[in-house]
């Protein structure tokens, strides 16, 4: 996940029962060199030195120069999105026995000993990722500026304006979650006749009928139970959409425009 600006200046924040030690984790996991891209031999020399202070701060045999290749080779293939800063925090958490493993080291740093250590630092780390993000993005929900009522009202002019357009030029206006119908409704707009409504349902049975026969509808109707109510709920947006498509073939949208106002669009 890319930080957005407002959350890369996490250091120095407070979020809701989240330490700052948990807070510097995300951020690491979202700033830090991934293991997967060492290659340097400055790279090779910061990933032994972590080594040889988990193997110190274990009192165990410190590992020769291969064994330390062959641990680091294992942890970058096996491990490839852990940073440095990972590798240090695992050791801290099992110098002070604060890790959730059973894991034992035997003496020395085993591929196997190391293996399940870091599998549930895994564990650990991904607990506090999903904590922290799930901390930030409530924060950012809140701190979103709703449009103002002058935004709102322009957006939605232009929006008729788009309809308007699409339909003049023949094209198929998809009336995307039933704004400009809820709008025709709402401000009754079109008189619903009976028989408009006779059309609107005529309409609405004859594209439910063309799709329901389509490879799109297929899957549908044979991996749902496609009771009566599902299908009148179906041909009945069908049947607002005829309605939504008469009306804006039929009214000059210059007209309405002026119109507009943010009680009209308030539904």
């Amino acid at each position: 996940m890319t930080l957005p600006s407002k959350q890369q200046n996490l250091v120095g924040i407070t979020l809701p029962n989240t330490t700052k030690k948990e807070i510097a984790l995300f951020r690491a996991n979202e700033t830090e060199k991934k293991l997967k891209d060492y290659s340097t031999k400055d790279d090779l020399l910061l990933m032994n030195s972590l080594l040889l202070r988990w193997a110190n701060y274990l009192g165990i045999k410190k590992p020769e120069a291969t064994e330390l290749n062959t641990l680091a080779n294992f942890i970058r293939e096996n491990f490839p999105n852990f940073n440095a800063v990972d590798l240090g925090e695992c050791i801290n958490l099992v110098a002070t026995d604060s890790l959730d493993t059973d894991a034992q080291p035997y003496g020395q740093l085993s591929v196997v000993y190391v293996s399940k250590v870091l599998k549930a630092y895994q564990l650990h780390k991904s607990e506090i990722l999903f904590k922290v993000r799930e901390k930030i993005q409530k924060i950012e929900q809140e701190r979103v500026i709703p449009p103002s009522n002058e935004e709102r009202i322009a957006n939605f002019k232009a929006l008729l304006k788009m309809a308007k357009e699409s339909v003049t030029k023949g094209e198929e206006y998809y009336d995307t979650g039933e704004v400009i119908y809820g709008f025709i409704k709402h401000n009754k707009l079109i008189q619903m006749t009976k028989e408009l409504i006779d059309d609107a349902m005529a309409h609405g049975n004859s594209v439910f009928r063309q799709k329901s026969i389509s490879d799109s509808y297929k899957k549908v109707i044979n991996d749902v139970a496609f009771t009566k109510l599902v299908k009148e709920d179906i041909v009945k947006r069908y049947a607002r959409e005829y309605v939504t498509d008469l009306w804006l073939k039929k009214t000059d949208i210059e007209t309405i425009l002026p119109k507009v106002t943010i009680q009209s669009i308030n539904y």
